[in-house]
């Protein structure tokens, strides 16, 4: 019997679909974060591959998810709410990967400090969300937790917000190269997005708890 084939008409397992694309983030962050850490470009092309590969996988959990929700007469929270998080799982991952993408396509010349500090936010983030996950079965046992690591979430992308502003003004006072500037601005764009769409998930999962 595959892992997938047990996991039918119970709504509680729904579980385990979000832990292992939780997993997948989570390993695709790392590495991200190692990526921008390494200046030869066939050791950043490894990370890339690696997180396209974590992307792959949780693809196909999400789609298996989708397809086993026919299955599945009740769920533990709202149905939409259920959908629209397997939604958002799948688009943190995806923007992991396009952030890691940007920087191999780019070349840029330099990974500027900001950078390496908000891959680490994202690390951070996915580690979080994991946890956030994996209390999901229990969110009527312990709301304050998961409100506590849902405000964690809401630090990071303040942080991110504060760290992105400070570098575009660092990029247009000091960049003369247009091209490079274009580079870095789009690369930066593309990890900012990244935090921002970890506070949405972490708003969701919030709302669930709420509501329970």
């Amino acid at each position: 019997m595959s892992f997938f084939s047990f996991l039918r008409t119970s709504g509680d397992k729904i579980f385990p679909y979000f832990e292992k694309q939780a997993s997948c983030f989570v390993s695709a962050a790392g590495h991200l974060a190692d990526l921008v850490r390494v200046n030869d470009i066939s050791e950043r092309r490894n990370h890339y591959r690696n997180i396209k590969l974590c992307e792959t996988q949780g693809d196909a959990v999400i789609t298996t998810l989708y397809e086993e929700m026919v299955e599945i007469k009740s769920t533990p929270f709202d149905r939409a709410d259920v959908q629209a998080l397997a939604a958002m799982l799948d688009d943190f991952l995806d923007m992991i990967n396009d952030s890691a993408k940007r920087i191999i396509i780019y070349l840029p010349k330099r990974i500027d400090s900001q950078i390496i500090e908000l891959a680490d936010y994202i690390k951070e983030d996915a580690v979080v969300l994991e946890s956030l996950l994996a209390q999901l079965k229990f969110l009527g046992k312990r709301p304050m937790q998961v409100l506590q690591q849902c405000e964690r979430i809401t630090q990071i992308e303040h942080a991110s917000d504060d760290v992105f502003g400070e570098y575009m003004t660092f990029l247009f006072e000091n960049e003369k190269d247009a091209i490079e500037l274009v580079k870095y601005k789009n690369i930066v764009e593309a990890f900012e997005d990244t935090t921002d769409c970890a506070k949405e998930v972490s708003g969701l999962i919030r709302k669930i708890a709420m509501e329970k």
